[in-house]
């Protein structure tokens, strides 16, 4: 046999024989595999030794029907068969122990011969001298795995994108082709499923009710119609559904309201008065989850109706004073959110302070000392979260006493430690107050005390096509700590963003055979990399803090496989930054520069940026200093394929200073953009596949600029003043796969008929 022919056969053998180990594939090495549908086999009698070695010997007939008999009598003898196989899969002639092969993976379809079977492959894989023993390895692996690993791999083939964490059961699977669902049946632990993109359709709620471990479901971006929610009649153990992005019609809250077990119900779409007045047709319900309502007395009134639930939860963005007097006549107990709501004055804080409203959390909202004196009438307020507001120790003393307050979230605001410390003293029922990611203990009037909830120091992930682990520390870096992350062959990135990790805490990674190393903390110093000299592994360092100084550069330089570079909240100066060029550019082999919110740049540090050849993706985000003309540096590093430029105003001549670059992806976050800014950006780059739009003040006719990207994939524009004009602007684009449209100003009359136009397209507006 030639070298040729036997490459051949043992690619094709090895190929199919790895096909074999998947869950559910029928695929075969060859034809004798392939049983007619009239064949007795099933119920032939099991043969003899002698009979069975007769079978054997057929394997080499050059007659498929002689051949194809004798496979069909080796496989009904299933175990008995084994020995025989195994031996003559050792054979020289390749085609013979192909068949020898295929006979085993077939036989050990059934459990009760897979462990035999096994066996029997582990001894032909150890026979190195053996062209099968290649073939046999992967089958020894295959069969070694369990039914819920086979259907992983078979996911992570489909192209799912599976998050695992090492010896736990799957409990949740995020699904985003049909093709998927069947493979669900196999991890017997499922509780949560989530069906996200437009590949997914009615049908795939069907075969949803086949899996009795069901409890939550999440629909998201489907193409699922409202019909087809009645397959969901036939689930005995369906507990909860969240559905996101979706018309809520009458058709499908009647389809809901037929599921048997259903308790809970989510609802991340945008509903007003008309919609809230469906779910009064819903009185099994006991938990209401509702984001971005449109509140109105007629809702309120709905809702109010709802006798039977236990607790509503209600989120709000741009809330005003007007809707603020609505909460304040809901009946039923509130969880209530309030998000990027400016309009909320005293008057609006004084309504919430007379609601029924339980838990309240307060994000971007201007939140002052004055709100939280009228907030802090209301006697039912058991927990309070503000984030991202000008609340001071002064105004946190108008919750002194408070008899209702059980814990307290404080997350960037300018209350101190030391504030935190004497609010904690004076609420006599208050079990803890989070305060900038650090719990503090207390209650009855004692002084505080810190503590951390009881967890895993470490927590893994891996998410497809990364080939290492990423660790998340969760506690405080101890002996524990680090010796789970040795334990870890494939460590990846570390991430220290908990707990305000020191200096000398973080010291205690140096050792560790890691490849990134992300670091948030208020408590290091700039020379936290000091431990980390000439680290082999690390590539990617991100470090945010207000602490980090032009002190900090000399030591990430010491870093030799250094690639990636982000730097956040920093001190850094202009000084620094090219310090920082300079060094990376005697590497040459930086790919990835970002910097944020660093207040003291200006566009002089990029001075010498054209050194850093090999340079792809830049990020220049929210930092006060810097211009657009920053662009004239940047367009002279010729590979450079993503800007990110954000926070800024862009002047549509700088446009000019990078047209020349091949950019794939570039972003206008929270900038002020004109017209002319999409046009030329329109003209300069055709082959852009992402453009971000995120919280700028773009308009609807900007988007006819967008349309002539004909091979654009991803929008970002939340946050903006588009509406569905804009969104129709949108149409002749044929490539889409992703919009991002939260907190704009599109209706879900223009998503519908855009998912119509462009089925494929997956458009967020949550």
């Amino acid at each position: 046999m030639s070298n040729r022919f036997r490459n051949s056969v043992l690619t094709s053998v090895a190929a199919v024989a790895f096909c074999m180990g998947w869950i559910d594939d029928r695929s075969t090495i060859g034809a004798e595999a392939q049983v007619p549908a009239d064949s007795d086999s099933d119920q032939a009698a099991p043969l003899d030794a002698e009979a069975i070695q007769a079978a054997v010997d057929k394997l080499t007939s050059r007659q498929f029907l002689t051949r194809q008999t004798a496979f069909e009598k080796l496989i009904s003898s299933g175990d008995a068969a084994i020995d025989a196989l195994q031996h003559a899969a050792l054979v020289e002639d390749l085609e013979t122990s192909a068949r020898c092969i295929d006979a085993l993976i077939q036989i050990a379809k059934n459990e009760d011969s897979k462990a035999a079977v096994l066996a029997a492959m582990k001894k032909i894989a150890d026979q190195a001298e053996s062209d099968m023993s290649s073939v046999a390895a992967k089958q020894v692996e295959l069969l070694s795995m369990t039914n819920e690993e086979l259907a992983i791999r078979k996911l992570e083939s489909y192209g799912e994108r599976i998050v695992r964490r090492a010896d736990t059961p799957m409990l949740s699977l995020t699904i985003t082709k049909e093709k998927s669902i069947q493979q669900l049946r196999h991890f017997p632990n499922l509780r949560m499923v989530s069906l996200s993109g437009p590949m997914i359709t009615d049908n795939a709620l069907l075969q949803l009710t086949d899996l009795p471990s069901l409890n939550t479901l999440s629909i998201r971006n489907t193409s699922i119609t409202s019909d087809a929610f009645a397959h969901l009649e036939k689930s005995r153990s369906l507990r909860g559904l969240m559905l996101d992005d979706r018309v809520i019609d009458e058709s499908l809250v009647a389809s809901i309201g037929k599921i048997p077990a259903l308790q809970t119900l989510t609802l991340q779409t945008r509903i007003g008065e008309i919609e809230l007045g469906y779910l009064e047709k819903l009185p099994k319900l006991t938990t209401l989850s509702l984001s971005e309502v449109i509140l109105s007395q007629p809702g309120v009134d709905s809702l109010n109706r709802l006798r039977q639930i236990g607790s509503i939860s209600i989120s709000i963005s741009d809330a005003n004073d007007e809707e603020c007097a609505h909460i304040a006549k809901l009946e039923l107990p509130v969880s209530l959110s309030l998000k990027h709501s400016l309009a909320i004055s005293v008057k609006g804080w004084d309504s919430i302070g007379k609601s029924s409203a339980q838990k309240l959390s307060v994000y971007r909202c201007g939140f002052d000392d004055d709100s939280l004196q009228a907030l802090s009438a209301n006697a039912s307020m058991e927990s309070i979260s503000i984030s991202k507001s000008a609340i001071t120790d002064e105004g946190l003393k108008h919750l002194h006493g408070n008899q209702s307050l059980k814990s307290l979230f404080l997350r960037e605001t300018s209350v101190t430690r030391d504030g935190a410390d004497q609010l904690l003293t004076a609420l006599p029922n208050v079990r803890y107050i989070h305060f900038n990611g650090t719990s503090m203990v207390g209650g009855r009037g004692t002084a505080p005390a810190f503590a951390r909830p009881k967890s895993r120091n470490v927590s893994f992930t891996n998410i497809p096509p990364q080939t290492h682990k990423s660790a998340h520390l969760r506690n405080k870096i101890d002996d524990s700590t680090i010796n789970t992350l040795k334990a870890e062959p494939r460590l990846g990135t570390v991430f220290a963003v908990y707990d305000e990790p020191t200096d000398q805490e973080l010291a205690k990674l140096k050792d560790l055979s890691m490849t990134g190393l992300v670091i948030k903390s208020e408590s290091i110093s700039s020379q936290v990399l000091g431990a980390f000299n000439n680290h082999p592994s690390i590539a990617e360092v991100t470090l945010r803090s207000s602490k980090i100084t032009d002190q900090a550069i000399d030591d990430l330089l010491l870093l030799p496989a250094l690639t990636r570079v982000s730097l956040h909240d920093s001190q850094i100066t202009d000084v620094g930054i090219q310090r920082l060029i300079d060094g990376l550019a005697q590497k040459s082999q930086i790919r990835w520069l970002e910097l944020s919110g660093c207040e003291q740049l200006t566009n002089d540090a990029f001075a010498d940026l054209a050194r850093l050849n090999g340079l792809q993706q830049i990020f220049l985000n929210d930092n006060p200093g810097l211009t657009s003309q920053v662009f004239g540096e940047v367009g002279k590093v010729d590979s450079i394929s993503e800007i990110r430029f954000g926070g800024a105003s862009v002047d549509p001549a700088d446009i000019d200073s990078i047209s020349d670059l091949a950019l794939d992806r570039i972003h206008f976050a929270n900038s002020k953009l004109t017209d002319d800014v999409l046009r030329k950006v329109a003209e300069a780059f055709p082959d852009l596949t992402q453009i971000g739009l995120s919280e700028s003040d773009v308009s609807d006719d900007a988007m006819k600029s967008l349309a002539k990207l004909a091979k654009l994939e991803w929008i970002f524009m939340h946050g903006t003043p588009v509406t569905e004009v804009g969104l129709q602007h949108l149409s002749p684009l044929q490539h889409l796969k992703y919009v991002y449209a939260s907190r704009s100003q599109i209706g879900p009359e223009a998503v519908k008929q855009f998912h119509q136009q462009h089925p494929g397209t997956n458009l967020q507006l949550h």
